[in-house]
Order: C-alpha cells, then sequence, then structure tokens
C-alpha cells in the first residue's frame, strides 16, 4: 500500500513539474556592446562598434524609439565621466525587446554631432526587425 501511495505520489508530482516547465517557456537573454563612436543628430543617435570578428557596424537608433516609459523600446542613460559608452540589448524568445544606451556627456571623445543631411535623415527609416546584432 506505501509502495502505490508513493508511486501515485510520484506521478502526480513529475506531471506538475513537466506542466509547470511547459508554461514557462520564455527565454531571456542580455547582450552588452562597447561603443567606438556615438553620433548625434536630430532624428536620433547613430552608434558605431567593433563586433568579435572585429567588423565595424553601425546602427541607428531613431528618436521616437526613445521614452522615459517601461513600454519605451529604448532609453538613453547619460553619465559623468571617461566610462567607454555601451549599449545593453535585452532579448526574449530571440526578439529584440529593449535597448538601453548608456552615454556619456557631450565632452567625451567618443561622442560626435552629425550635420542635416538629406543621406543622413533617410538612414533612420528603419524598423526594430530590421536590426541585426
Amino acid at each position: 500500500m506505501k509502495k502505490i501511495c508513493l508511486i501515485v505520489f510520484f506521478l502526480i508530482t513529475t506531471g506538475f513539474a513537466s506542466y509547470a516547465q511547459e508554461a514557462d517557456e520564455d527565454t531571456y537573454g542580455v547582450k552588452r556592446i562597447f561603443l567606438d563612436r556615438i553620433y548625434e543628430h536630430s532624428r536620433g543617435f547613430i552608434v558605431t562598434y567593433g563586433d568579435e570578428h572585429n567588423v565595424h557596424n553601425e546602427i541607428p537608433l531613431p528618436i521616437d524609439w526613445f521614452g522615459n516609459t517601461y513600454a519605451s523600446f529604448a532609453y538613453v542613460h547619460q553619465y559623468q565621466g571617461k566610462a567607454t559608452p555601451f549599449m545593453v540589448l535585452r532579448f526574449r524568445n530571440g526578439n529584440l525587446e529593449h535597448i538601453h544606451l548608456y552615454i556619456p556627456h557631450h565632452s567625451h571623445p567618443a561622442y560626435r554631432t552629425l550635420r542635416n543631411f538629406e543621406e543622413v535623415q533617410a538612414i533612420f527609416d528603419v524598423e526594430p526587425e530590421d536590426l541585426v546584432f
């Protein structure tokens, strides 16, 4: 009788465990990228960085992605000092969910300002799905 109760208890607990595992299938990831340059423009930022294969990449971040609420896609955090600027990418189930851009104030050597050229404005016509990291 004890064996039967023990077997039934074991089957019930493993059933709950497998159900809980199926219900929580969200996977999260974080990637930090150190930036070489930050170009500020009236329509957003363009950030440049080198990847693990030493390839130079450039990513436009339109100003309308940024905000102060949790529902915003991107955030800007400014700091004082000489620390290297970086951005943190947060992924959920393999899709980019949030961008946190940590940039210095304008006196940092990595900070640049872009002029308002037509070809520069066209760069900011991008959707989050178009970004590749």
